[in-house]
């Protein structure tokens, strides 16, 4: 799941991976944050990684940033 602002948990995700930059506008981090406990709070494998300071869509998968690969 990339670039999102989806913040329900049914109980029924399947495992789930978030990343998202701390400067973005459309998707807030700390909503995904919140979105990824709920999914591991049911049991479902769960992870999230915030990227100080990136915008929404931060990556073409072939950048590099501070020694970090975004795919």
């Amino acid at each position: 799941m990339q670039y999102t602002g989806l913040s329900e948990v049914f109980g029924n995700e399947p495992p789930s991976y978030a990343c998202v930059g701390t400067s973005d506008g459309i998707a807030s981090y700390r909503t995904m944050e919140q979105r990824i406990q709920g999914i591991k709070a049911n049991g479902t494998v769960g992870e999230i990684e915030v990227f100080d300071g990136l915008p929404h869509g931060f990556g073409e998968g072939t950048e590099k940033v501070e020694n970090t690969v975004y795919f």
